[in-house]
């Protein structure tokens, strides 16, 4: 079953996370994300006080390391063993670490499957965004609105 039809990831959908599939240690709240009418990708496009002209209003507080009870326990697919493979040296490399001999690692297995423990995250309360949207003066250049029309 490919990545994106994961049963994992569409019961993060349905309790409301966005999934990101290449964790980064600089993705946080209050990051401004792109993605161009029809495409597959999404893009970062900068933090919100890039689109706000200055003066901008306090920043709403993000809450952080907030343990995600509901995800706690949930395993992915079972995945093809070289696409589970490709995945795990990916989030190693994400996180720093090596993946050299990690195939010998799982010498006979066919698939792999893995599971979600003491999984935190950082959120900003989403009146605390209104508000500050609301108390501020936009700054949007044409760079992104012409990502954001239909083509």
């Amino acid at each position: 079953m490919p990545p994106c039809k994961d049963q994992a990831i569409n019961h993060l959908n349905d309790l409301g996370y966005n999934v990101i599939r290449l964790p980064k240690a600089g993705i946080t709240p209050l990051l401004v994300l792109s993605r161009a009418p029809n495409a597959s990708t999404t893009t970062l496009y900068g933090h919100i006080t890039d689109l706000i002209v200055d003066p901008a209003p306090s920043l709403p507080k993000v809450f952080e390391n907030i343990e995600a009870g509901t995800i706690s326990g949930l395993r992915t697919n079972k995945l093809e063993f070289n696409l589970g493979i490709s995945f795990l040296k990916t989030l190693l490399s994400a996180i720093g670490g090596k993946s050299a001999g990690i195939e010998a690692a799982f010498d006979n297995s066919s698939t792999i499957e893995f599971e979600y423990e003491n999984v935190l995250y950082d959120t900003v309360m989403p009146a605390s965004v209104t508000k500050f949207l609301r108390g501020a003066t936009p700054f949007i250049d044409e760079q992104f609105l012409n990502r954001c029309k239909p083509h």
